[in-house]
Parts: structure tokens; C-alpha cells; sequence
């Protein structure tokens, strides 16, 4: 009998590593690619080439050459294309918090989350940097997913390592970047894509990594998709030709379109110093920039973070008090012309790094 939650976590690791262990030794269509994820090299091992473009297209800047040796490992696979059943959660479903953590199957070193929106069961080694996501099927995992994919692996690698990811898009030049933070729906996504596309790098319109190491602020791009509201797509006509086709998803929010833009100029794929952090707002006609308070920064960047992925709220809001510390914060009054935010963004970028 298990007696101890450290027990239960290593015992129902070990089953879903065992199980997987067998899937990829019998397994002649293997697909590995290696990425640079905030300066960790992590290989990816997918069950099946035939789904593993999807989980890659979002993240296809960060893929580097094969021959390095990877700090982690995280394999990949479905009982759809292997045709056997991810193992079952010990204990109850009710044991699943609202982010889709396993408090009893999770300890220092093993973490472990169920979605229930995708299906899938996501674990992690700290230890040994073993991961390994199931999924009931890959048709079955929402568009949102595929332009983020592996959230939770990715989130527990950069908190094992100093960093976290953050609700916010970035955007900047080759040094620097001004961070984009705020609620869904504020204006992140427009934002930034209107900047990319009047020159600026882009680093993500939803969710960055960053690292505060040494009290300097660096932000890293990880998903180079983009978002774009239904009403907004016929203003960003130059992003067709990414724009992915997620059709067979279930869920695909009808308002939003997808796309994939790794292959675009100006996609970043090296960390910037965090020179300041911008939070948009529709209060006045024109665009203009003002002082923001920093506590109530920290608060929405806190709690807008902590609904994406696993993890407490005290973390989230710790990492974000520390962020805005270390970072001035500004109100960005958005305007209808996105060429006036441009230039509010670039000349706070050019005031800050001058």
C-alpha cells in the first residue's frame, strides 16, 4: 500500500515511464527534434511524425541542431496513434485542481497535470529531466493548445532553471523589448502583431518566458504563433499566408484564427532585456503613455498568469512583484490607429534605451 504522497508520485511516474518506455522501444516512426528553449536544450520524442508537425509549428524558431546533448527529454505520444490507453490518475478526478494539478501526485521533484480541456496528462522528473505528455487523441486538443503547446512541461523546465512564463507579449529591437502585459481581451495580441508589422521583432502576442537572474530582466520568445480576433483579421492581411488550418480541432474558438509564423522575418529567437513593461487601456481616443502603479502591475500579471498554467498564485505573484520592481511600468491608452501605438511603443523603446 502507498503510504506517502512522495511514494504515490514516484509510483504513478514510474507506471506512465514504463508505459511509454515500451511504446518507443517498439516503435520505428519516432520523430525527435531538439530546441532551444531559454537557453536549455530539450529534445522532443514523438510516438508518431504524422501529428508532431502540429505540437512543432509554434515552436519551429526554437529548433536547433540535433547533435547537442539535450538538458531534457520529453516524449510524446496518443492512444489514438499507438492504440493503447494513457494510465488512469490514482485517486479521483476531484483530486484535479482548477489549473490541472495533481497535489497527491506531485512532490519537489515530480509534478503532474491533467487538462481536461485536452486530454492530455502532462509529468515531469526534476530529477532525472524525464517528461512525458499522453493525449487522448491529437484531434481532440483545442487550437489554443496547439498555439502553445506543452505549457505545463515547459513551465515546470523554466521553474526548475529560475525562470517562469508570463501572460504578456513582448515586442522590441535586437537588444531590447518592451513587454505587453494585461487581461485577455486587452489589446495584447493587436499590439503586438501591428508592431511586427511595421518592423518591430516579435517574441509572442500571449505567452513569454522570462528570467530575473542577477536582478536584470531578460524576456524569451517561445510560441512564435499570433492570435487575431475575427473583426481584426482583414487589418493584418499580411499574415495569411501563415495562417494554419485547425479545422479537425474540437473546440477551435470561432472568433480567433491561428497563425504560424516561425517562417516570418522578425521572429526572435534570443532573450532581450526587459526595458519596460507597457498595460494597454482604451480610456482616451489618442494614444498616450503614463506612469502605471507597479502593485496593481504586479497583481494582473499575477493572476492573468496563473490561469494559463499549473502553479500558485503566490509564485506568480512574487515573480511579478519582483519583475515590476526591477522595471519601469507604463499605461498604454491604445488608439484606433495602430500606426500611433507603434510609435508610442518605439519611443519608449528608444527613451529607455537611450
Amino acid at each position: 500500500m502507498l503510504g506517502t504522497e512522495q511514494s504515490q508520485a514516484e509510483y504513478f511516474f514510474e507506471r506512465v515511464l514504463q508505459q511509454t518506455k515500451s511504446i518507443f522501444h517498439h516503435n520505428e516512426l519516432i520523430l525527435s527534434v531538439t530546441i532551444s528553449l531559454c537557453d536549455l536544450k530539450v529534445r522532443l520524442e514523438f510516438a508518431r511524425a504524422n501529428f508532431a508537425a502540429q505540437f512543432l509549428n509554434a515552436i519551429a524558431h526554437l529548433v536547433i541542431p540535433h547533435e547537442v546533448e539535450p538538458d531534457y527529454l520529453v516524449q510524446i505520444w496518443s492512444e489514438t496513434e499507438v492504440g493503447l490507453q494513457m494510465p488512469k490518475i490514482l485517486g479521483s478526478y476531484a483530486d484535479i485542481q482548477l489549473r490541472g494539478d495533481i497535489p497527491n501526485l506531485s512532490n519537489g521533484e515530480i509534478k503532474t497535470a491533467y487538462f481536461s480541456h485536452s486530454r492530455t496528462l502532462n509529468c515531469i522528473n526534476l530529477k532525472t529531466r524525464v517528461a512525458i505528455v499522453c493525449a487522448k487523441s491529437f484531434e481532440e486538443i483545442p487550437a489554443f493548445e496547439v498555439a502553445c503547446p506543452l505549457r505545463a512541461i515547459f513551465s515546470w523546465i523554466l521553474q526548475a532553471n529560475n525562470m517562469t512564463f508570463i501572460h504578456a507579449a513582448a515586442v522590441g529591437n535586437k537588444q531590447e523589448a518592451i513587454l505587453i502585459g494585461g487581461d485577455s481581451g486587452v489589446g495584447k495580441s493587436t499590439t503586438a502583431i501591428s508592431c511586427l508589422q511595421l518592423g518591430m521583432d516579435y517574441l509572442g502576442d500571449d505567452i513569454c518566458a522570462i528570467s530575473l537572474k542577477n536582478n536584470t530582466p531578460h524576456v524569451f520568445s517561445v510560441y512564435s504563433s499570433a492570435k487575431i480576433m475575427s473583426q481584426a483579421q482583414n487589418q493584418f492581411t499580411f499574415l495569411r499566408p501563415y495562417q494554419a488550418d485547425l479545422r479537425t480541432h474540437v473546440g477551435t474558438p470561432l472568433e480567433k484564427q491561428v497563425y504560424f509564423l516561425a517562417k516570418m522575418g522578425h521572429i526572435a529567437n534570443t532573450k532581450r532585456l526587459i526595458k519596460a513593461i507597457v498595460m494597454p487601456s482604451f480610456k482616451k481616443p489618442e494614444s498616450s503613455m503614463q506612469p502605471f502603479p507597479k502593485g496593481e502591475a504586479a497583481r494582473i500579471l499575477s493572476i492573468s498568469t496563473s490561469t494559463l498554467i499549473p502553479g500558485s498564485n503566490a509564485v506568480y505573484l512574487a515573480l511579478a512583484a519582483q519583475l515590476t520592481r526591477l522595471t519601469p511600468v507604463f499605461e498604454l491608452n491604445l488608439a484606433h490607429d495602430f500606426d500611433k501605438n507603434y510609435a508610442s511603443i518605439q519611443g519608449l523603446l528608444n527613451a529607455a534605451t537611450a
